[in-house]
């Protein structure tokens, strides 16, 4: 896995660095955000809890892909809207759900009809 970065711009209004990386993952599959901020951190030198990937887009055909990442200057500055989004993009949609308590079907619900009940009359 190799990476190229693009673009670095500087945002000072939101204290970050916005990047495009180039990722070339040649024969494999595009690698999971949780290995993808190893790998950025390493690249720029920054904690890894100071990094968001907000865009992954592959490319077709092709075992590259293109990254819109944002590296913080401080964990504090991270937004704690982007913190929980990236958690539940890197655990996925089904842990997610696994946390919701569910439900269990009222009484009503699971009875069958008796005799007489649910009869048309006619």
């Amino acid at each position: 896995m190799s990476l190229k970065i693009d673009s670095q711009k500087r945002n000072e209004l939101l204290n970050r660095e916005e990047c495009w990386i180039s990722l070339e993952h040649a024969g494999k599959p595009t690698p999971k955000r949780a290995e993808l901020i190893k790998v950025v951190a390493k690249e720029l030198k920054k904690p890894e809890d100071c990094i968001i990937i907000d865009k992954i887009f592959s490319e077709f055909g092709k075992s590259a892909s293109r990254l819109k990442v944002q590296v913080y200057d401080k964990k504090e500055n991270v937004p704690q809207k982007k913190t929980e989004k990236m958690k539940i993009r890197i655990e996925g949609p089904a842990k997610k759900e696994a946390k919701a308590a569910p439900t269990k079907p009222q009484a009503a619900e699971t009875a069958k009809p008796t005799a007489g009940e649910g009869e048309k009359k006619g």
